[in-house]
């Protein structure tokens, strides 16, 4: 449930979120509101499926911080206040979450068209999302790998999932009648945050350390530009007082 969290700090606290995957996102996303949906026409264990609306809460979350910070790096507009900034932040994940809302409605209703058709909710419900989960972790370690560098790819979040996958595997292997969907889904999910950890703690721990100084050397860039940009315009805006003011003399010494 809150394995994003560390995540959704860390893009805040280095005010980017370059090495992290739209597309990792926009699969968990997809995959988790399919299987929230699935519990809730089934009507199983209200904790359950409160663990995956949070968990898309998140991930909303993520997504627009990742919409945030690609406008902050493509231009830099001084008239907009940070406020109208934020709000609009806050318009986009009030959208995103309708949106899913709508999307939940409506797969819902489709479940409930299709229930006469007994391998319909086994496909919606199980496999469709399994698929989804198991290789929504590809164009992260893709991304990493062509970007020979980890920075922005939360180690804390990697763990937090790599143990909850395991807990949920090993829960699945106590019952006495082993269910195949999950468990694969489990056992990949398991490989993937597996690699994902080797990427992020060992093969690129000194680029970590490396970008880490060049993100620092970025973010004073950035706010030196800003400062520029925010003096230009205070000197633009001054200029005609200036200019009236020394008329004003000039013309204050000719009469004397």
């Amino acid at each position: 449930m809150i394995a994003l969290l560390p995540q959704a700090f860390l893009n805040y606290r280095l005010q980017n979120t370059n090495n992290l995957s739209t597309t990792t996102i926009m699969l968990w996303i997809i995959g988790s509101e399919i299987t929230l949906v699935y519990l809730i026409w089934t009507d199983e264990i209200l904790i359950i499926a409160a663990t995956y609306t949070v968990f898309i809460a998140i991930a909303l979350f993520i997504g627009c911080q990742i919409k945030y910070y690609d406008q902050e790096k493509q231009s830099i507009n001084p008239s907009v206040s940070q406020k109208s900034k934020y709000f609009q932040f806050l318009i986009n994940y009030m959208l995103l979450l309708f949106l899913c809302s709508i999307c939940g409605i409506l797969l819902y209703y489709v479940l409930q068209l299709t229930k006469s058709h007994l391998y319909m909710p086994v496909l919606i419900g199980g496999i469709i999302p399994t698929i989804i989960d198991s290789i929504a972790y590809f164009p992260q370690i893709i991304l990493i790998i062509q970007m020979r560098s980890a920075v922005g790819v939360s180690s804390l979040m990697i763990l937090t999932e790599l143990i909850g996958f395991t807990a949920g595997t090993i829960s699945i292997c106590l019952e006495q009648h082993i269910d195949i969907i999950p468990m694969s889904s489990f056992v990949a999910m398991i490989i993937f945050n597996l690699i994902l950890l080797v990427l992020t703690l060992c093969i690129f721990r000194n680029t970590n350390k490396n970008e880490n100084g060049t993100q620092s050397d970025y973010e004073l860039g950035q706010d030196s530009k800003e400062s520029m940009t925010l003096l230009k315009d205070e000197m633009k805006r001054l200029k005609p007082n200036i200019n009236e003011q020394a008329t004003t003399n000039i013309n204050l010494v000719d009469d004397q």
